[in-house]
């Protein structure tokens, strides 16, 4: 080529990419891939020509095309500088339907770039769950299912969609026409109403009016029990994206409109789009209620579904977010069915095949349940949306899947289609079994009642068996139900459930076990050292044999006030009592299965002090005031205690040396469990004990503390009485010295007094070593148990 023929060609492609970046950048996806295709035929290995007709060939919905150029992007040597090609590779292949090539790109994507944009990372994790979840729906296709586009008389090669009506007549809105405001090639269209009678050509409607050149008019949805319809005006933001408002118009007896007025500005946010309205009636509330999509302030993110009631007079309540639906991506094409009382939606932040799947969603006490996938066929790799039922087996939606009409021959690109879906005839019934709760035999003589949820107030399906325990019923399809099962003599018991979808079940099979009638029980609370009644008690019943059922607390504010508490026939429960400065009692009782009238159960509370008792404490060998001959010691029980427990571990080796190797490591836990829950636990005690007392004494109350004293054979029998008297005179001290000496007062005054009986060798157990070269003596655990002091009783 000349010099003068390569800078033409230069400047023409220099031409040539910045009318394709303008394209891209006004989302005019149509022209912007038509240029960077003739940018390829200077270079058709151009990484970047090949990324951006890529990008442009999948907002174009050219996702054949797309792939072909996002492959090519990967295997280039610049792959590196596109490292969103292998995310955007597996979102066409996963839209064709292409799952498994879609799971291992998706998986590429993550292995190469995981660290770079976290949002994509975690889509990729979402929606390789979403490949395997769809490469098991396509074996689970419903056969039941017939789905049909309609024809080229209702259909064009343009978006047709949002059908209402049945088959004699279908009211719906186009892209299709010519739009004679903006005059830009390639050439535009908007949207506007047609009406197809008896499967005839679909016919221009001129309303609202002629007046919105150059505005789409579409999304039109009719009330069932006014004269209102609503629909939506939209204009452009530049060659993809519109901005909707929300407008209603009255219909008159001769079908025509009023001249509309937009909704008020709670519902069309100002700068907000708001758009694909849906009304329906409200059973439970007897008014009119608008759904529709918007991408105001606070939702979830990007369109939303959102609500708001209609009153008798037109007025709209402030919009309401359906949380529990939405999703950080897109929701869209709202649809009630007041018959089936299910929302249905379509989304593109569930499990789904591929772009918008429609789902369905129950409102089950102010919140809506987990959105359920309509599956296979209905659903597909495409986008499926707008959702309508015509009757009871016809429902219309639209779809972009392959058998919709090209609006692009040349790079396979398609839109909406209008389909119809025949539904199975519902053939199902209820089997209900009842059962008794304790026995599990059959119960004869039962009566169920069947009760449509959605119609409460219609006499229900009522039946009883004298004979057996089944019954069959046939129900109607999509309908929730409440089964109610009684009989005399039991409590009565509940079921709701879904019938399902036409085709799904055959049978729903309903097992109901009667508890008989609960029986009463009266707790009796008394003081277990005087005897006497004892109110202000806390009672709590805890069921032994059903978990599930929660404790049932009841406080006894007056002594011994007959307070029922209803319990359950061949049932284990526990009882549990508490008072302030009374220990926690508890108590197991079981109902016999022939009770019949009152049970009642006494229950005796200890005082917290005198629960304690007796309680032990553990000393060291010949401690305190080793080979001492004098009965009394300066130290407290604090003191020999701290002294004692730190030599845990020579006691654990000598106390496991005395036994094989064999025998050595469970002898060294048993003694250091006899350190932890013996020793440590009776210093803790000790603790509790004297804090306690202090309390009461500060109340005025007056005690007498008796001790007595042990000692290991190891020494005579009247050293071990010394040393016992010793060990007691240590935990006189620790009461005297508690809190700085706060006792003392009490022990000078009498109001505490300190009795003892000392006991040594004569108290020992039989077997005991007591000889001193004999290492058992000192280290064996049981001569470590007779070494110790026990409060064994308190006197007010």
């Amino acid at each position: 080529l000349s010099i003068g023929s390569i800078n033409a060609q230069y400047a023409s492609e220099k031409s040539i990419i910045s009318v394709a970046q303008k394209s891209m950048a006004s989302k005019n996806y149509y022209d912007a891939l038509s240029k960077f295709k003739e940018l390829l035929e200077f270079d058709e290995n151009n990484a970047m020509y090949l990324y951006q007709a890529a990008e442009a060939a999948r907002f174009h919905g050219a996702y054949g095309l797309a792939a072909s150029y996002y492959g090519k992007v990967l295997s280039g040597s610049q792959n590196q500088s596109y490292p969103q090609a292998a995310f955007r590779l597996a979102q066409v292949q996963q839209l064709m339907g292409d799952y498994n090539n879609s799971k291992n790109n998706y998986q590429l994507y993550i292995s190469t770039h995981s660290g770079e944009e976290q949002s994509l990372s975690e889509q990729a994790q979402m929606q390789i769950q979403a490949c395997e979840w769809a490469i098991t729906q396509k074996d689970n296709e419903n056969k039941e299912v017939k789905i049909k586009r309609l024809g080229d008389e209702i259909n064009s090669q343009y978006s047709d969609f949002a059908a209402t009506g049945n088959d004699k007549q279908i009211f719906y809105s186009s892209n299709r026409f010519i739009n004679e405001v903006n005059k830009l090639f390639p050439q535009r269209t908007i949207s506007r109403f047609l009406v197809s009678r008896d499967g005839g050509p679909g016919i221009k409607k001129d309303y609202p009016s002629s007046q919105y050149a150059g505005l789409y008019v579409a999304n039109a949805s009719f009330s069932q029990v006014s004269n209102r319809v609503v629909f939506t005006l939209c204009e452009e933001i530049n060659d993809f994206d519109k901005r909707c408002k929300l407008y209603l118009a009255r219909i008159d007896e001769k079908g025509n409109w009023s001249e509309p007025q937009a909704l008020p500005d709670n519902i069309n946010l100002p700068d907000f789009n708001h758009t694909q309205p849906s009304l329906s009636f409200d059973s439970s509330q007897m008014l009119e209620r608008l759904y529709y999509c918007s991408d105001r302030p606070g939702g979830k993110g990007m369109l939303d579904l959102w609500t708001c009631s209609i009153s008798a007079d037109g007025a709209f309540s402030e919009p309401v977010n359906l949380t529990e639906i939405n999703t950080a991506f897109d929701e869209a094409t709202p649809y009630f069915d007041t018959k089936t009382k299910l929302l249905y939606f379509s989304s593109r932040g569930y499990l789904s095949m591929g772009g918008y799947d429609i789902y369905y969603s129950r409102n089950k006490g102010g919140l809506w349940t987990n959105p359920v996938n309509l599956g296979v066929p209905v659903n597909t790799s495409y986008d499926e949306l707008y959702f309508y039922r015509g009757d009871d087996r016809k429902v219309f939606f639209s779809s972009n899947r392959t058998e919709s009409k090209l609006i692009d021959d040349i790079n396979n690109a398609c839109c909406l289609d209008i389909y119809r879906a025949i539904v199975p005839d519902c053939d199902v019934h209820l089997k209900t079994l009842v059962y008794d709760a304790n026995t599990k035999e059959d119960l004869i003589g039962a009566t169920i009642n069947i009760v449509e949820i959605s119609a409460p107030r219609n006499t229900g399906i009522i039946q009883t068996n004298e004979k057996g325990n089944d019954f069959i019923v046939p129900l109607d399809c999509d309908k929730e139900y409440k089964l109610i099962v009684s009989k005399q003599g039991y409590e009565p018991d509940s079921v709701t459930f879904l019938s399902g979808k036409p085709g799904e079940f055959a049978e729903i099979l309903k097992k109901i076990y009667l508890r008989p009638e609960k029986i009463n029980l009266d707790v009796l609370t008394f003081d277990k050292q005087t005897g006497a009644d004892l109110p202000d008690v806390t009672l709590q019943l805890i069921d032994l044999d059903d978990p599930l059922i929660p404790p049932v607390t009841v406080r006894e504010s007056d002594a011994n006030i007959s307070h029922f508490i209803k319990i359950e026939k061949c049932h284990r429960y526990r009882i549990v009592a508490n008072k302030d400065k009374y220990a926690e009692t508890s108590k197991e009782i079981k109902i016999d299965c022939k009770q019949t009238g009152l049970v009642t159960e006494k229950i005796y509370l200890d005082k917290f002090l005198y629960s304690m008792l007796p309680l032990t404490l553990y000393f060291d060998n010949d401690r305190p005031r080793p080979n001492g001959k004098p009965s009394y010691t300066n130290l407290s029980y604090s003191q020999t205690f701290s002294t004692y427990y730190h030599r845990k571990s020579i006691f654990k080796k000598k106390y496991a040396l005395l036994f094989g190797r064999d025998e050595s490591v469970s002898r060294e836990q048993e003694m250091e469990s006899f350190f932890e829950i013996d020793v440590k636990g009776g210093k803790e005690k000790l603790d509790l004990f004297v804090s306690k007392m202090a309390t009461e004494l500060a109340e005025g109350k007056k005690y007498i503390v008796y001790i007595k004293g042990y000692a290991s054979p190891l020494a005579s029998d009247d050293y071990n009485k010394i040393l016992g008297q010793r060990r007691i005179q240590s935990v006189r001290n620790e009461f005297a010295r508690y809190h700085k000496g706060i006792l003392m007062k009490y022990i000078n005054s009498g109001l505490i007094e300190i009795r003892e009986k000392t006991f040594g060798e004569e108290t020992s157990p039989k077997g005991i070593a007591s000889e001193p070269k004999d290492p058992g003596s000192i280290y064996h655990i049981n001569a470590s148990r007779e070494r110790r002091v026990e409060i064994i009783e308190i006197k007010e």
